[in-house]
């Protein structure tokens, strides 16, 4: 057993760059037999099984937002062309108003 010294845990397995060490106590008495080996490259200590299930609902689920996402961006989109819109419209009712006052202002009217 590996003991570390910042914190007392016991390690069964350490690995350390390539290689990979173990400790294994015996039943029979407080022995510890230590071994040591060297990894090959690549060698998959840590692999797991994947869900396909899960993967395909991700992946739809990821469309779905997507498609999603493009709406409301055509939503904000629309949102500012009303607003550029409503600006110019008040520019010209103010300038109308503007040009009303000073035609009453002058007698025209």
């Amino acid at each position: 057993m590996y003991v570390c010294m910042y914190c007392n845990f016991c390690f069964q397995v350490l690995i350390v760059g390539n290689q990979r060490y173990s400790c294994v106590k015996s039943r029979y008495n407080d022995g510890i037999a230590t071994v040591s080996n060297k990894m090959r490259d690549g060698q998959r200590l840590f692999s797991t099984g994947v869900d396909k299930n899960k993967v395909s609902a991700i992946k739809e689920e990821i469309k779905r937002c997507g498609v999603e996402i493009n709406k409301l961006e055509e939503t904000i989109k629309q949102a500012i062309a009303d607003e550029v819109m409503a600006n110019r419209r008040q520019e010209e009712l103010k300038k109308e108003v503007n040009s009303d006052a000073k035609q009453t202002q002058n007698g025209i009217i």
